[in-house]
């Protein structure tokens, strides 16, 4: 039904200015397929723009408006995204007629069959590192979106979510660097548990086909690079990334990576030696008062590294 709904609606094409209709792309509709069969809970780790919170905000519009009394919370990394996906809801229900409130407020929407939507940042905290996001609110539905860039993570996360009792959650993020540790990086324990209860999706730049280019801009050597480096099976895939990484990235291949990840490894990177140092102790030279330290050498990749 969502497939077929999906083009009597309207989006805005940021390419032509103009609104177009909606046409779900295959990622979208994997992630809204896994969603529907699984119904409880749901991890997507993606790369950017490839339509996964716009493919989320359209089933939630179905949800308010076919399930009276519901309860749907979009919570994100800050409050302009969390606003950006309820105004797209907005926007689709306004499309079909509904009866939408006379007064227009941009972080919430409640609809006369008694369902309602309320869109949260997840920097807000109280006191003693309790999170005020979740806190004397009961959701059926939650949402939330680049988790990874969510500060105290953990803490918001237990908030919003310690109430529910069955219901949905849907959890999609782009990665972020750091260990599969909860109170460091709980996207990335979420997305990487194991028999519980989740269900999982990846969405890596391959996936998505608007991220081609001519596989002749990239030579025969470089397109075996790729796939040597990063796994590409998709040499129109490679080139489109390759040369965004040349001019938008200026060679960070790391933080390319995490934007636009090939495999799943991929959303969590870090560039080699520059997060993590070995730091000695011991001065090289003593010299009276003061303490000589050896000098970095700096690597052909222009990282500095201690004790090379």
């Amino acid at each position: 039904m969502l497939v077929a709904a999906a083009p009597r609606f309207l989006v805005f094409d940021p390419v032509t200015k103009t609104l177009i209709p909606f046409r779900l792309n295959g990622e979208q509709v994997r992630v809204l397929a896994l969603i529907l069969e699984n119904q409880s809970r749901v991890c997507i780790g993606k790369g950017r723009q490839v339509g996964i919170s716009t493919a989320v905000a359209f089933l939630l519009m179905w949800l308010v408006l076919l399930n009276p009394g519901i309860s749907v919370c979009i919570i994100a990394n800050d409050q302009s995204n969390a606003n950006g996906v309820l105004k797209k809801v907005k926007g689709w229900l306004r499309q079909m007629g509904a009866p939408m409130p006379p007064v227009d407020n941009v972080e919430s929407l409640e609809l006369t069959n008694g369902s309602s939507i309320v869109a949260k940042t997840a920097i807000s905290h109280a006191e003693q590192g309790q999170s005020k996001a979740g806190r004397s609110n009961t959701y059926s539905v939650i949402h939330a979106t680049e988790q990874s860039f969510w500060r105290n993570a953990l803490t918001t996360w237990t908030s919003l979510t310690s109430t529910m009792l069955g219901g949905l959650i849907v959890n999609e993020s782009t990665g972020a660097p750091g260990k599969g540790e909860a109170e460091t990086n709980l996207f990335r324990s979420i997305y990487e548990g194991a028999d519980d209860g989740w269900a999982r999706a990846f969405i890596g730049v391959e996936e998505h086909a608007a991220y081609v280019d001519d596989p002749l801009l990239i030579d025969d050597a470089r397109w075996a690079e790729l796939q040597a480096l990063y796994g590409f099976t998709s040499r129109a895939h490679a080139a489109w990334w390759d040369g965004k990484l040349a001019t938008d990235f200026k060679g960070n291949a790391s933080a390319m990576l995490r934007e636009f990840p090939v495999t799943p490894d991929h959303m969590f990177t870090f560039r080699e030696g520059v997060h993590v140092q070995t730091w000695t102790e011991a001065p090289v030279v003593v010299d009276g008062d003061w303490n000589f330290y050896e000098l970095p050498t700096l690597g052909s990749d222009g990282i500095n590294r201690w004790g090379e």
